[in-house]
């Protein structure tokens, strides 16, 4: 009995750590529609430089484009209260998407001097942003394992005495 109250406590406490922002599901949730929402923006814009034969205007118009659609998800990424145990993680993610922010804001001012299209792809600025969407990369995998690894936790959903956020289960996928 001492020691299931020792636990209970314990429990209670850890809980109690975890940060004044929003709950493991909320935060996911919210991160995977940001996510999905820029997704869907940069869709349009890729189908947009696929289609017919786009000239060095059309990518320009495209990365300013880019440019807004990533700068409106920053602020949005940047205004979430990540859950105690993801706040590293929110920091690392906040970090790279301020990084590809800035290479990217480079290129689009890069395009605005290019001749070619075959010149704006080898420019030192296209071959840095892709490198630093490369690295996201990495950060979205290990940010959709952290998510993953709380089905875990389906093993406490039945006991009374840990807090409900210690049994919190995130079915979510972040498409990285």
């Amino acid at each position: 009995m001492r020691n299931l109250l020792a636990v209970g406590c314990l429990a209670v406490m850890l809980g109690g750590c975890g940060g004044g922002g929003l709950s493991l599901t909320e935060y996911s949730e919210r991160l995977q529609a940001l996510a999905s929402g820029m997704g869907e923006d940069f869709e349009e814009l890729d189908e947009r430089m696929a289609t017919g034969t786009p000239t060095v205007v059309d990518a320009q118009d495209v990365l300013s484009r880019a440019v807004a659609i990533r700068s409106a998800f920053h602020e949005e990424l940047v205004a979430l209260e990540p859950p105690g145990e993801l706040a590293d993680l929110h920091i690392d993610l906040v970090d790279v998407h301020a990084r590809i922010l800035a290479a990217q804001e480079l290129w689009a001012g890069r395009a605005e001097t290019a001749t070619s299209l075959d010149e704006l792809e080898q420019s030192t600025e296209a071959v840095a942003y892709r490198d630093l969407t490369a690295e996201s990369v990495t950060i979205c995998d290990e940010f959709q394992a952290r998510l993953d690894a709380t089905t875990d936790r389906e093993v406490f959903a039945d006991a009374p005495w840990i807090p409900g956020e210690m049994k919190e289960v995130i079915d979510v996928a972040l498409g990285c």
